[in-house]
């Protein structure tokens, strides 16, 4: 049979960027334009108050202003064979679960839990899905899932539903003064749920 080249990394830990990146995996070069490819990387444990400090501080106005004791799990996947003209098919989980968000200038303190995770197949089709999306604030709680499909075609679905609530009075404070709302009481509830393909939406 053709030759083939093998490399393999069992165990890999490296800080990129300050990032903890962990990665395993093997290339098979097969061939002058074929190579079967299995590789995983993650990133544990990613405190967002370090990246917050070290880079958005200097390119963002407000990230001085926000801090927060998330930390970020995410998991990337590659298997089968890339050349040819085809692609090992790709996999990408991220979640940040249960995170304290503070801003300091409006006392601001905000709870959030994100599980959402994409899958590419060889054909190129793209899927992705929302599994977790939760936040919560003074007078605010957003809960909502969903999922997308063949996202890389010419007529993906949607699918999301979403519930949760505004109380009035707990968000006067974030109004602007040139709406000219100076008060207001009550809840509003949110029930969404949508299922819909991007042709269908078109003409919004």
């Amino acid at each position: 049979g053709a030759d083939a080249t093998e490399l393999d990394v069992d165990e890999l830990d490296v800080y990129v960027a300050g990032i903890p990146l962990n990665a395993s995996g093997s290339l098979r070069l097969c061939g002058a334009d074929s190579t079967l490819v299995s590789a995983r990387a993650a990133i544990e444990n990613c405190k967002l108050e370090e990246m917050l400090r070290n880079y958005a501080d200097r390119f963002i106005d407000i990230a001085p202003s926000i801090s927060t004791d998330g930390c970020l799990d995410a998991e990337f996947t590659a298997e089968g064979v890339l050349g040819g003209g085809r692609l090992p098919e790709m996999t990408a989980c991220v979640s940040l679960p249960d995170a304290h968000i503070t801003y300091r200038p409006d006392t601001l303190s905000a709870f959030v839990n994100i599980d959402v995770d994409a899958k590419m197949s060889p054909q190129g089709v793209l899927d992705a899905d929302i599994h977790e999306f939760n936040a919560r604030l003074s007078g605010l709680k957003l809960d909502f899932d969903g999922d997308a499909r063949d996202l890389t075609g010419a007529d993906p679905r949607y699918r999301l539903s979403a519930e949760g609530f505004v109380k009035l009075d707990s968000i006067m404070r974030f109004l602007p003064a040139s709406l000219g709302v100076s008060t207001a009481s009550g809840k509003l509830d949110l029930a969404l749920s949508v299922n819909t393909r991007a042709s269908e939406l078109k003409d919004f």
